[in-house]
């Protein structure tokens, strides 16, 4: 069994190389210590608003707003001939089709 020395300097090496702080881990009793997994604070959100009239016909749409860290970064408009983006605060959009998305996405994930 480890002394209470050993049980100190276990724990200031682990805040050390894991730069945690007290309540980042639990220091148990008998020797033995375990990191306390912290939830991840969400960074971003997606609020989804969806009208439909017929899926093929113009009109119908998917919208996302889509928020960092509470705060609104824009909308994305999902129709069926093409996607919008109207980014933080404007108030002009920009229409993509989806061929150009394809190509965009392709470039991002691949590279050229």
């Amino acid at each position: 069994m480890l002394g209470d020395t050993a049980l100190k300097n276990e724990a200031e090496l682990l805040k050390h190389l894991f730069g945690g702080k007290e309540k980042d881990f639990k220091l148990w009793l008998g020797g033995r210590m375990r990191m306390v997994k912290k939830k991840p604070k969400k960074k971003h959100s997606v609020r989804a608003s969806l009208s439909v009239k017929q899926l093929t016909k113009a009109g119908s749409s998917l919208d996302l707003e889509i928020y960092a860290n509470e705060e609104k970064i824009g909308t994305l408009i999902l129709g069926s001939g093409s996607l919008f983006w109207f980014g933080r605060k404007r108030h002009i959009r920009k229409r993509i089709p989806w061929s150009r998305f394809a190509e965009m996405m392709d470039e991002l994930a691949y590279g050229k």
